[in-house]
């Protein structure tokens, strides 16, 4: 569970770098689809642990989890980026009168 703190620290800062001024609304996108775990999830050690309701069973649902959170992390190694999206850059303009 410790890696889990690693995984949140990077994915809030990146998401800030990705989006910029867009971040709460990406944010907000993210925690929608991301909680599809919360409902997919329990649903599925339901089904392991009545299968197998000893420690095996329970090793099988830790591994899952650490299986996902690998294949994520690799994903944004490999494929990720933190440079700010061209969707996110906005041309600023000065206010007539302005000193800018």
């Amino acid at each position: 569970m410790g890696g889990v703190g690693i995984c949140f620290s990077g994915h809030f800062v990146a998401l800030l770098d990705i989006a910029g001024p867009f971040a709460g609304s990406a944010m907000g996108m993210m925690n929608t689809a991301g909680t599809l775990g919360g409902i997919i999830g329990p649903y599925i050690v339901g089904v392991l642990t009545e299968i197998q309701s000893n420690i095996t069973g329970w090793q099988k649902v830790m591994w899952i989890i650490a299986g996902f959170y690998g294949f994520g992390g690799l994903t944004f190694i490999i494929f990720g980026t933190v440079e700010l999206q061209h969707w996110a850059k906005q041309d600023y303009q000065p206010i007539p009168g302005s000193d800018e």
